[in-house]
Formats: structure tokens, C-alpha cells, sequence
């Protein structure tokens, strides 16, 4: 069964830098967005502006990098086979399509480049 995630100090610190500060909670099926501009994001997504419960600093790198939220969860991904392609450097983003929790987030089988450029 999947619970709440209770957000509140909750935090990344590899490659995006944002702490969770509100105590919020986020339930199954449930979206949490965190952006770099809340004003470019609006703009683009305003369907999504609700979802929005934050805004990180920093910039993940195009080739890869160990996301980490601290201490929920780690991911590591690539920019490299067998990894998307698709999502490399052209506005595409990847979307994870194995939405069961106990899957490992980390196998690239996971995921899949987005069907839209901007995600």
C-alpha cells in the first residue's frame, strides 16, 4: 500500500539544491513540482501551477548525475545507452513509465524520453 510522503525536510543537494521547508504532503497519484523560474514555468504549464511546491537553485547536467532525496530516495541517471536518448540535450525530459514504488528507478527500462519537447 503506498502512504502520504511527507515532504517537510526533505531535500536535494546533488545537482539542484532545494530543502523542503512547508509542511506538506503529497498523496499516491499525487504531483510535486519543483521549478528553476515559477514565472517561465506559468507561463508554459499553466495547467501545472498548482502542483508547483517550490524553487530549487542549481542546474542538473545534461550527462548524467545522482539525484538524491535526502533520505527518501537516490536516483542515478545517464545520458548514454541504454538510457533514452531521446532526452539528451534537444528539450525532451525524461518521464518515468513504471509508476510501481517498488520498481528500482534506477534501471533505465523505467523510463522514457518525453513525447513533447519542454516534458
Amino acid at each position: 500500500m503506498i502512504k502520504l510522503i511527507h515532504l517537510l525536510g526533505l531535500s536535494f543537494a546533488t545537482g539542484l539544491t532545494f530543502t523542503f521547508t512547508v509542511d506538506q504532503f503529497v498523496e499516491p497519484g499525487q504531483q510535486a513540482v519543483l521549478v528553476h523560474n515559477a514565472e517561465a514555468f506559468a507561463l508554459r504549464y499553466p495547467q501545472q501551477t498548482a502542483h508547483v511546491v517550490g524553487t530549487f537553485t542549481g542546474k542538473l547536467r545534461d550527462s548524467g548525475e545522482n539525484l538524491k532525496l535526502t533520505p527518501l530516495a537516490s536516483l542515478r541517471y545517464s545520458d548514454s545507452n541504454p538510457w533514452p536518448i531521446t532526452a539528451e540535450g534537444d528539450g525532451y525530459s525524461l518521464e518515468r513509465v513504471d509508476q510501481d514504488p517498488n520498481s528500482d528507478a534506477n534501471l533505465p527500462i523505467h523510463w522514457r524520453g518525453s513525447t513533447q519537447i519542454g516534458g
